[in-house]
């Protein structure tokens, strides 16, 4: 090869490396013509069995503060109904238009394609699954909210908390499936694997919603009605950790050994925007942070405050903070509506640490496979048995480790509450200042005297759908 021709090829490499990673960075994905439950708690170290569990979402009864609110998880959340109207044959991955029912939900009438299985090596079909429900106005060439049936966003909401197992979710008038189906938009309800279900541990949650990103991707010319490089993910606590993973990861290769082994179907995962509510995420770092925001002064606690600031120091976002816990990053938050001296007085979790906890007893340590995932709660271990998770799969669970090098989506909209203690409000903030550095377009703000939960602003949320997909 001449030097010339290698020097051309070096070229091309680095332009499509860079059309494949940061902010709204893949455009493979164009579009095509034609739930009042309880969300559980992100701490819920009571139900850790393995077996397979497709009813009720089990609660915690580890939470010291008032259960997350949401009303995004009623209707049809038994995924182990055999009543799959869509189903796959032969292991294949093909979506049929024609078997579907029908429903009416303020006033819109929609069709619901249930129970379709997403991928074609399912390991727990239960919850491999979701439901896609289409206003039927689309199909006779009609339009909502100025959306026809070719521009629909898809909004794709899970019902993961606590790292539990998300449940399918049907519209009904107060969920946000519902009210988004009279917005217009085409809904997605995924059931995804948890740590209470059988190969339900991490990286599971993250893996399943990827691949029904996938199925929907390949797809796209069978669906009546839906534009899939309009993809919106929503979720809270745990759940809005699992959608900012799946908006900061799109298409990243350290995914696809697990995709593979369930057989994701052959097509894009990057999604176009991300709505976070609380999310219970960037574990590798939240007892520091929470120990910076509400810690006292045990050794315990001023240990992990000290490798907290170290970590916002060496992130490189333009904002540092002080030996003595002040600097521009608590700036940062004080500008954003937050009185730091009164959100950190007091504490919902009493253990030092609040995640990775020494006896392995917290939901996160489960959601690990009963593995600690810090190099301070291995060291500090004081359970009967003592292991580390392994390094892949705590770098997959941490949104930080992509944003910006994959195709992270675009858009963003995260919330987090003034009342909420079940994890500092440093970490979503430094979720949305990496986003911010790395280009995307992000909407971050304190949810004045709002607590653990999410869904309660479904109006100014389908807004900024509104505001970004128009």
């Amino acid at each position: 090869m001449s030097r010339k021709s290698f020097i051309a090829m070096i070229i091309v490499f680095a332009l499509f490396t860079s059309m494949h990673s940061g902010c709204g960075g893949s455009s493979s994905s164009t579009s095509y013509s034609t739930n009042g439950d309880t969300v559980t708690s992100n701490d819920q170290s009571g139900n850790t069995t393995s077996g397979d569990q497709s009813g009720t979402p089990p609660t915690s009864n580890d939470q010291p503060g008032t259960p997350p609110t949401s009303n995004d998880q009623s209707g049809d959340d038994n995924n182990s109904d055999n009543s799959n109207t869509n189903s796959n044959t032969s292991g294949g991955l093909t979506f049929s238009p024609d078997s579907y029912t029908t429903g009416t939900v303020s006033g819109v009438s929609y069709r619901a394609y249930t129970n379709i299985t997403y991928v074609a090596s399912p390991v727990n079909e239960s919850y491999q699954r979701m439901s896609i429900f289409i206003p039927e106005t689309y199909i006779s060439g009609g339009t909502i909210n100025g959306y026809t049936a070719s521009t629909a966003p898809i909004f794709m909401p899970n019902s993961v908390g606590g790292y539990m197992a998300g449940q399918i979710s049907s519209p009904n008038a107060s969920n946000s499936a519902g009210q988004a189906l009279a917005k217009g938009y085409v809904v997605v309800s995924p059931a995804l694997r948890g740590r209470n279900v059988s190969n339900g541990t991490a990286p599971a949650c993250i893996v399943d919603y990827k691949a029904a990103v996938r199925y929907l991707k390949a797809n796209k010319s069978n669906l009546p009605a839906g534009d899939t490089s309009k993809i919106i993910s929503s979720g809270t606590s745990a759940g809005g950790a699992i959608s900012a993973l799946l908006g900061a990861t799109g298409n990243s290769s350290d995914y696809d050994t697990w995709l593979d082994a369930i057989g994701a179907a052959d097509a894009t995962d990057d999604i176009f925007a991300s709505m976070c509510y609380c999310p219970i995420t960037n574990l590798d770092n939240a007892d520091g942070a929470y120990e910076w925001t509400f810690g006292g002064s045990s050794t315990a606690s001023t240990t992990l405050a000290s490798q907290f600031i170290a970590y916002v120091n060496g992130l490189g976002l333009g904002y540092t903070l002080n030996s003595d816990g002040s600097g521009t990053f608590a700036d940062y938050l004080e500008s954003t509506g937050i009185t730091l001296s009164t959100y950190g007085a007091t504490r919902d979790k009493t253990q030092i640490p609040a995640f990775d906890r020494l006896d392995l007893s917290s939901a996160e340590n489960n959601e690990f496979g009963d593995k600690h995932f810090t190099d301070y709660g291995y060291s500090n271990n004081t359970a009967t048995t003592n292991g580390m998770a392994d390094s892949a799969i705590i770098k997959a669970m941490n949104p930080m480790n992509y944003i910006g090098t994959a195709d992270t989506a675009k858009y963003w909209r995260i919330r987090h509450g003034t009342e909420d203690r079940d994890t500092s409000i440093a970490i979503p903030a430094l979720l949305a200042l990496k986003l911010e550095n790395s280009g995307c377009t992000v909407d971050f703000e304190p949810a004045q005297g709002e607590r653990h939960g999410g869904d309660y602003d479904l109006d100014e949320l389908f807004d900024w759908i509104d505001s970004i997909c128009k």
